[in-house]
């Protein structure tokens, strides 16, 4: 089923920037920046609404812009070997869509459905590329938040036992997952041995 674009509301060119501004700031990664790094961002944010149902961003599709929550919720999901499989639901002054403008294929890696009519900022692309430029602390928070999500992704794809645990314990586990390069012909794990982690294999083999 297709479904209607967003629908932006008619933006008055003497608004305040007030109002975005102060929505910036709720978001961690931003919360700690000065209002001369936040300012060409909120000056380009509007604000859109979406009907339940609706789909936000696609998966695979070329991602240009991000979003942040205003209200309502959503879900993201991505598609599995067996259908789509829901990774997160988001709600009022969470951002989403930012992953796509970390990599070079500018792809997005999830879709995110309206569950309820939701109201969000647009947040352009450019002005955020050129924000993670100038600000390597901004981009450090931006890339571990990448990871956290790529690991929930991982985890609730790969058909692994955690799967199945509730949303908020199955958040924490994927925020404990470190990432190892084990080299070929390398013991990972060895009978007898006191064992105190257990491991996924994200790529490779293992015997």
């Amino acid at each position: 089923m297709a479904f209607p674009s967003p629908r932006s509301t008619k933006k008055d060119p003497l608004r305040s920037l007030q109002q975005p501004l102060q929505w910036l700031r709720s978001v961690p990664a931003f919360s700690a920046l000065d209002d001369q790094v936040l300012r060409p961002l909120a000056c380009g944010m509007e604000e859109v609404s979406c009907a339940a149902g609706q789909e936000i961003i696609r998966e695979g599709d070329f991602g240009d812009q991000a979003f942040l929550m205003i209200e309502g919720r959503a879900e993201v999901s991505a598609a599995g070997p067996e259908g789509p499989v829901t990774l997160a639901s988001l709600s009022s002054g969470e951002l989403f869509g930012e992953l796509a403008l970390l990599s070079e294929a500018g792809r997005r890696t999830a879709t995110v459905t309206a569950v309820t009519p939701v109201r969000l900022w647009s947040i352009p692309g450019g002005a955020l590329k050129r924000s993670l430029a100038e600000n390597p602390h901004l981009r450090a928070q931006f890339n571990d938040a990448a990871e956290a999500m790529f690991n929930m992704r991982f985890l609730k794809l790969c058909a692994s036992p955690f799967s199945a645990l509730p949303a908020g314990q199955f958040r924490e586990l994927s925020g404990k997952l470190k990432p190892l390069h084990i080299p070929a012909g390398a013991v990972i794990v060895r009978q007898g041995e006191e064992g105190d982690s257990c491991f996924v294999v994200r790529k490779g083999e293992a015997a």
